[in-house]
């Protein structure tokens, strides 16, 4: 568990620069002087406090500005953002972390506010982790947030709203023949809001059409075929039956699919993955052992019969790191489900069966890394950590794991 414990904070922290760009932006100071170069695109899951700059492409030190030198940043054709002191709420809206509070609770921050709909009313949006609230602006009035809280009712332990941000929007954002009906129809989501100040905006004929590149999530469907080397350890903790053996690797197949959902976010970096797969290990041994329970033979002749079935259930988390348009690398890690379709290890004693015992495997480990080629074939070298498949019994250990090739085909 250590292990797997210390890989997933290496997969975790890896260094996410792969592939991440410098495209053409700019950037105003304090005193609002403007400033054309070349920011690095991170393609920001949540609001940036810092961004890298170059004034050309060729420089080899880059510029670290952060959001107390500027007053707003952009990428062309990719995202702006302003600074602003908001009074910001940040409840959650996760139903796990509901707060009995109907009211918002306001603290103030400096903040890079995201503009995403622009024109006479601004549509801002702030995120962080799972929390994702939205402000706005008209011309140059104070930025506002709008509020909706999710919270849990004390009297019924019902869960309700408080969509205070329909009656800011109605007295605010209106065309003014926009009826409560009509507000009451908006949801607290970004297309939603977009779509409505774009209304506003275009009756208000002052409507500037943002051309936001946005990163999109991708799933994809694969066939997989591996081959690994799989070894067992057997060890005897009753020392009094001495039945413990090394069992050599031999190579065993896999076959299976892989279902892999792309984040949209960080360019693309990130994926999740599923992955079953079924595997069949067989094996014998003949070995020999002093006899512990009689003194007249000076040693004992054991014979172990090993059948193991079953399907595995890899879920894991990938890092791509991308090469060029066509090639990237890419890290695995992963907790693997196991479920014995059917499973015995049978121990003889001069021939004479005198164990018979069930595989039941717990969940393990495994991590990989891997190249893939213009989403289209993957290959990847794959570590499975040692799993007990004795762990019903408290006497025996039986440590089998795993490495191989695994190649992947994209079915779309």
């Amino acid at each position: 568990m250590k292990t797997c414990s210390i890989l997933f904070f290496l997969l975790l922290s890896f260094n996410l620069n792969a592939q991440i760009n410098f495209e053409k932006g700019y950037y105003l100071d304090n005193q609002q002087k403007r400033f054309d170069g070349f920011i690095k695109n991170y393609d920001w899951k949540n609001n940036p406090t810092e961004f890298e700059f170059k004034t050309n492409l060729e420089d080899t030190q880059t510029q670290i500005h952060n959001i107390g030198e500027i007053s707003e940043f952009g990428i062309d054709q990719v995202s702006t953002y302003k600074r602003f002191i908001v009074n910001i709420e940040k409840s959650s809206n996760n139903t796990n972390s509901l707060t009995t509070e109907s009211e918002p609770i306001w603290n103030k921050e400096t903040l890079f506010l995201k503009v995403i709909s622009s024109g006479k009313a601004i549509l801002y949006q702030y995120k962080d982790g799972n929390i994702s609230k939205y402000f706005y602006q008209i011309k140059n009035q104070p930025v506002e947030q709008l509020v909706m809280i999710k919270y849990i009712d004390n009297e019924n332990q019902e869960i309700k709203s408080n969509n205070y941000f329909k009656r800011q929007l109605y007295t605010n954002v209106n065309c003014g023949d926009m009826d409560m009906a009509y507000f009451d129809k908006i949801t607290f989501a970004k297309n939603d809001l977009i779509k409505h100040f774009e209304r506003f905006n275009s009756c208000s004929g002052d409507i500037v059409k943002l051309a936001e590149k946005t990163t999109k999530g991708a799933f994809h469907l694969k066939a997989a075929l591996g081959g690994y080397m799989s070894s067992l350890s057997i060890k005897d903790l009753n020392s009094f039956k001495n039945l413990g053996t090394n069992i050599d690797s031999k190579l065993v197949l896999s076959i299976g699919a892989e279902a892999e959902y792309i984040l949209p976010f960080n360019k693309n970096k990130w994926s999740l993955f599923i992955q079953p797969n079924y595997q069949s290990y067989s094996a014998s041994k003949s070995y020999t052992k002093p006899d512990l329970i009689s003194s007249l033979n000076p040693t004992v002749t054991f014979d172990t019969d090993i059948k193991y079935s079953f399907i595995e259930l890899p879920i894991g988390l990938r890092h791509y790191m991308f090469l060029n348009d066509h090639s990237k690398l890419f890290l695995n890690a992963m907790i693997s489900l196991n479920f014995t379709t059917s499973g015995n290890m049978v121990f003889y004693r001069d021939r004479t069966k005198i164990d018979d015992l069930d595989i039941s495997a717990p969940s393990g480990y495994a991590v990989g890394f891997g190249y893939n080629y213009k989403n289209k074939i993957s290959l990847e070298l794959r570590y499975n950590l040692a799993r007990n498949l004795l762990a019903n019994y408290n006497e025996w250990k039986a440590n089998y794991s795993s490495y191989g090739l695994l190649a992947s085909y994209y079915i779309f």
